[in-house]
């Protein structure tokens, strides 16, 4: 693999661009910098440079499979799955042997939603340039998408270890290790990366939810100001500091925030999920606004889960009129668990739902389901599903 090949794949797109560019300065026709240059424009967002430089590599003979790859890339950008997908399979028929080919063809099925569908290419990719860390950070994201969570965290300790420079990997393994319940070696990973890159804004925000989670709401908004003051113009610094507010205890604050970010037309499902959880703790609480909020979360992000969870639980809770409530928070819940099927708070507020229902033995599978889900002793949710197993098998 040659220098600008390696940084490339190290996902170090700037580096190989310099790289590229002094090579392109002595040698305008050079195929490999003419094929490198295009990867990181096009990583880079740019479109119609990307592709002017894709047809001087064209021009300058480079081989069929690296125009295909490129041109797959290209279409995948504009949205043109069908088109970039074929690009790729061309490609991946064309060299078998080629792991951009398999991962772009992976890719496109995640893309398309396909994510089970696409996993065999991902992996053949990861078989292919096994110590290329992005493959396994991409890998990984898909894995999680089909709730292979510890068949990921394998992977994203790869590419960390491969790469120790891509803040992504260090940022989706700490998810990885909160999800398992493991949220101290999150803390410490997180700060392991940030002394190999000081100050990363993506690794100080991911700390400050890690903080949330272990119960240091003062320590985590500290961190997320900091953050705020550096970048003031990061949306998504401006953010966290709002669900950091949010978790200090310091409801108008983090209000004022989250209106404040609606204003300069930063809306997320977790912004909305935040503010549905301070519209109920005013007094009285705004239950309705809640509802609203809950709802815009679910359209603004088709796969997040927690939106739909929380409007289901609200409308369990205090849906009126309650014959009413419960079908819709049935509806809502099963949108949930259609999100994400092995979340054990989905699972569990759609068995409470379908108790109140009448139906027993959905209550009782789903209930089943989290406890085969092999919670850590103590977990809250395990915990109760086991009594609530308990009490419907004796209810027989």
């Amino acid at each position: 693999m040659s220098a600008i090949s390696e940084l490339l794949a190290q996902g170090r797109t700037k580096d190989a661009r310099k790289q590229a560019e002094r090579v392109l300065a002595e040698r305008p026709t050079n195929p490999e910098a003419l094929v490198a240059l295009a990867k990181a424009q096009l990583v880079e967002g740019e479109e119609a440079q990307a592709e002017a430089t894709l047809a001087r590599a064209e021009a300058a003979s480079a081989p069929r499979t690296e125009l295909l790859v490129l041109k797959g890339s290209l279409a995948g950008q504009r949205g043109q799955l069908d088109q970039a997908l074929a690009f790729y399979q061309e490609a991946a028929r064309l060299d078998p042997g080629r792991a951009e080919a398999a991962f772009g063809v992976g890719v496109m099925l995640a893309e398309q939603r396909k994510y089970q569908e696409s996993l065999p290419h991902l992996e053949r990719a990861v078989k292919l340039q096994p110590r290329t860390g992005v493959l396994h950070y991409h890998l990984a994201q898909n894995l999680i998408r089909v709730d292979q969570h510890k068949r990921a965290l394998e992977h994203l300790e790869q590419a960390v270890a491969l790469n120790p420079l891509y803040p992504p990997s260090y940022q989706l393994l700490a998810k990885i290790l909160c999800i398992l319940q493991r949220q101290k070696a999150a803390k410490k990973l997180l700060e392991e990366g940030l002394k190999h890159l000081p100050g990363d804004v993506t690794l100080r925000g991911e700390l400050t939810n890690v903080l949330l989670q272990l119960g240091d709401a003062a320590g985590a908004e500290k961190l997320a100001r900091a953050v705020v003051e550096d970048v003031p113009d990061d949306a998504g610094a401006q953010e966290n500091h709002a669900l950091t507010l949010a978790g200090a205890g310091r409801t108008r604050e983090a209000l004022e925030k989250i209106q404040f970010l609606e204003s300069r037309g930063v809306r997320t499902a977790q912004l909305k999920s935040t503010l549905g959880v301070l519209l109920q703790a005013r007094e009285p609480p705004d239950v309705e606004g809640a509802l609203k909020a809950y709802e815009e979360g679910m359209a603004l992000d088709p796969e997040d889960w927690r939106c739909a969870c929380d409007l289901g639980l609200l409308l369990l809770q205090r849906g009126k009129p309650p014959e009413r409530a419960l079908p819709r928070a049935i509806t809502v819940l099963e949108e949930a668990r259609r999100r994400a099927p092995d979340r054990q708070e989905v699972l569990l507020n759609l068995a409470l739902a379908y108790v109140r229902a009448g139906d027993r033995p959905k209550a009782l599978g789903l209930a089943k389901q989290v406890v085969a889900l092999e919670l850590p002793a103590g977990d809250p949710a395990r915990e109760q599903a086991e009594r609530l197993v308990k009490k419907l098998s004796a209810a027989k």
